[in-house]
């Protein structure tokens, strides 16, 4: 956790956005009240990213769901259906996906990666971009290089110890991130995505990542398997 003067800067500007959030969301806010009675709850990865993303760059770069850790422990909920890293996973009424974690059931910290804490919270991503959280009760960002980063326009990685969980689907997310906002690819991240896509089908790709977006439609992931994978499209 840093707490320079940027950072404080970063942290109020995450704070306003969630407030003017939770005051149209009083379903979300309920729902997060709910959270809070088992332990501080943090906003984790996305949209902690783009607000990074928004203050820095003064873009406006709208969130599509959330992630929230809590460092606490809970009994299941059965208005929640489960995630694919072993959390929970939570669709309002207007469609807003919510994914939601016990702190030490995180995906890194559960296999030994690192040791349960907040502060190690943001080294467990793939990529750098997401390396951040928010803590709703203290308003503290917690963050390693995502600033940086960000502030950068790359795509890096942070935690590379799990990309062959779902590695098409992790070489996915790395073009996505980088057409969606507009980043360059790490050399690292680029060889990564190459190499993992010229070892499947164009047809192996598009149902991996299916499993996870079922926004993205064959023919814009076709489009990105051709792109990436330097084979040649048949028609």
């Amino acid at each position: 956790m840093i707490r320079d003067s940027k950072t404080f800067a970063l942290a109020q500007f995450i704070d306003d956005a969630l407030i003017n959030i939770l005051c149209e969301r009083t379903d979300l806010r309920a729902f997060i009240d709910f959270l809070s009675t088992f332990g501080s709850v943090l906003v984790f990865g996305g949209f902690v990213r783009d607000c990074i993303h928004n203050c820095v760059h003064g873009r406006e770069q709208d969130y599509r769901d959330l992630d929230l850790v809590i460092n606490g422990t809970f009994a299941s909920n059965k208005q929640a259906s489960k995630n694919h890293f072993g959390g929970y996973r939570r669709f309002f009424s207007d469609g807003l996906k919510v994914d939601f974690w016990e702190l030490s059931q995180t995906y890194a910290f559960r296999v030994s990666l690192f040791a349960p804490s907040l502060s190690n919270l943001p080294l467990t991503t793939v990529y750098s971009i997401n390396a951040c959280a928010f803590e709703l009760q203290t308003k503290r960002l917690y963050e390693h290089t995502a600033v940086e980063s960000i502030q950068q326009r790359t795509i890096r990685f942070n935690c590379k110890k799990y990309l062959n969980l779902f590695p098409l689907y992790q070489a996915f997310r790395g073009i996505d991130f980088a057409n969606r906002l507009g980043y360059s690819l790490d050399p690292d991240v680029e060889g990564f995505i190459r190499s993992t896509l010229s070892t499947a089908s164009c047809s192996e790709f598009v149902d991996a990542v299916k499993q996870h977006r079922n926004d993205q439609s064959a023919d814009q992931l076709e489009h990105l398997y051709y792109t990436y994978s330097a084979r040649v499209r048949v028609v």
